[in-house]
């Protein structure tokens, strides 16, 4: 059991060190090409980020045949990436994070809940409507994903405010950036790896069951680039990017879905999920509703550096954490 935990931790180090990177990559590209942080964090960050999400899905449905383990890594990681909002409440340390960031978030926010709920209609209707074995609501996932990328960059470009007028990166190649960041994005990979490899064996060593570990176990660590990057962001001065990052990646995630639905021959991957799933998918849905709601109210009122919606998200976090631990 003890050499399982050693190898769980050096794929976890290896992804917080090229996390932690990130956050400056993506800074120096945004100031490079012009393209607002927002949008850069929310897409390009978001896809290195969830990489950990997307191998695990793979290997979760083609090596270990559990798609539990598979759509539990998916709802667990968005709810531990909202959560990560109250983390970096505490990082800033100057009242709520939420009333610094663009307006336009609230788009990713948005695309975030439709794809939820989208993912939950598909667990509750099961294998219903299927097209070779694949979901039809796995096609609408995929759909409403890709709409909702192009939204989001027409929004920031045609609403962009930030000015690049203070080259910061000048010294530094475009070129070079781009291969650090592709370096950081194969670490991440290589980490995931190490991470899945080892989350079936504790689950079943620990008797926590695939469920549990797959929504807030495994979730957690898969969840540690968007945790090192978004910290990076903050203390950056880049809300934008750090909030984007998150928001993001939660949409990519839904998106892993139709992904593991596609591997999974059995048939269609919804008939084959615990009930439990949407429990955190709900929690996840109402955790970004949270999101939208501090966005849109911009309050300015904190207690111990959390801003009151930070303080809703850790409450809601903990209470579908434990929920799902009783029902796994």
């Amino acid at each position: 059991m003890l050499k399982v935990w050693i190898q769980f931790s050096i794929g976890a180090i290896i992804i917080i060190l090229a996390g932690f990177k990130l956050s400056k990559y993506g800074d120096i590209i945004a100031e490079k090409t012009g393209i607002s942080r927002a949008w850069i964090g929310g897409i390009f960050l978001a896809v290195a980020t969830s990489l950990p999400e997307f191998f695990i899905t793979c290997s979760s449905i083609i090596v270990v045949k559990s798609p539990d383990l598979a759509v539990g890594n998916v709802f667990g990681s968005i709810i531990f990436n909202l959560f990560i909002i109250a983390i970096l409440d505490i990082v800033q340390g100057r009242g709520p994070i939420l009333r610094e960031v663009n307006l336009g978030l609230i788009l990713l926010a948005g695309i975030s809940v439709i794809l939820s709920s989208i993912a939950i209609a598909g667990i509750l209707i099961g294998n219903m409507f299927s097209v070779f074995s694949v979901g039809a609501l796995s096609f609408l996932i995929i759909t409403t994903y890709l709409i909702g990328i192009r939204l989001s960059f027409r929004y920031q470009n045609r609403n962009k405010k930030e000015k690049y007028e203070k080259k910061k990166y000048e010294h530094i190649s475009f070129r070079k950036t781009i291969l650090e960041y592709l370096f950081c994005t194969g670490c991440i990979f290589g980490g995931s790896i190490w991470v899945a490899n080892t989350a079936k064996q504790i689950a079943s060593e620990t008797g926590l069951g695939e469920t549990f570990v797959g929504s807030l176990f495994l979730a957690a660590v898969t969840s540690l680039p968007e945790l090192m990057a978004t910290i990076g962001a903050v203390r950056m001065g880049l809300f934008d990017m750090a909030i984007g990052t998150i928001l993001g990646s939660n949409m990519l995630n839904i998106a892993l879905i139709p992904t593991g639905d596609i591997l999974y021959r059995t048939g269609s991957i919804y008939a084959y999920l615990s009930s439990t799933h949407i429990l955190t998918a709900v929690a996840g849905v109402l955790l970004t509703m949270i999101v939208i709601v501090g966005i849109i109210y911009r309050s300015k009122k904190s207690f111990l550096k959390l801003g009151w919606d930070a303080i809703a998200i850790i409450v809601v976090y903990i209470a579908s954490t434990y929920m799902v631990f009783r029902l796994r």
